[in-house]
């Protein structure tokens, strides 16, 4: 569900962050630009929540809650690299204390059909044929910085992975990089 009165009930949408609310452990399936659906940030919750037990949360925007997404990428990550794990979700309430039944849930997911066919079509097609998602002149650089800099594979591994994530985002990995060079 979500507090997004103007998100209609049905909408399909995909997770680019997802938190397990009884952790605080945060999960980052990568996403790619040029997706078809709305993005939004996940709180996975262990029990069902209402609009009403959520209003100190509501005053930081939106809130999009599910009971599901924090076990399904725990699972995941243990078999895929995060650029294969797509979280898709369909709202099916605006945190309301009702809960629908079998039946409207399922005309629901009926309804997004289509679309989630689409979604799910792109994504093949780009496990099949991917792109590379840091071009071969970047990679080498954020190499010879890591060298050059002397970091430890630690920080070799949090420069890749600032880099990758500012091209995935389709944003200029460029400043990152000029800090890592200071």
């Amino acid at each position: 569900g979500t507090s997004r009165q103007a998100c209609p009930v049905g909408q399909l949408v995909l997770a680019g962050k997802v938190t397990d609310m009884d952790t605080g452990r945060a999960y980052y399936p990568d996403l790619r630009k040029d997706n078809l659906l709305p993005v939004v940030a996940l709180c996975c919750h262990s029990r069902p929540v209402t609009v009403t037990q959520m209003v100190p949360a509501l005053t930081d925007g939106d809130v999009w809650c599910d009971m599901e997404s924090a076990g399904f990428m725990e699972a995941a990550a243990r078999f895929l690299s995060a650029e294969r794990i797509l979280i898709l979700k369909i709202v099916s309430d605006h945190l309301e204390p009702g809960r629908q039944n079998v039946r409207w849930l399922q005309q629901l997911m009926g309804g997004q059909l289509p679309v989630l066919a689409r979604t799910l079509e792109q994504a093949a097609s780009q496990m099949a044929n991917p792109k590379p998602i840091i071009p071969g002149d970047i990679d080498e650089a954020v190499d010879k910085i890591i060298e050059k800099q002397r970091f430890t594979a630690a920080m070799a591994r949090q420069l890749k992975l600032a880099v990758r994530q500012a091209c995935l985002a389709g944003n200029d990995p460029m400043p990152t990089l000029r800090v890592a060079m200071d």
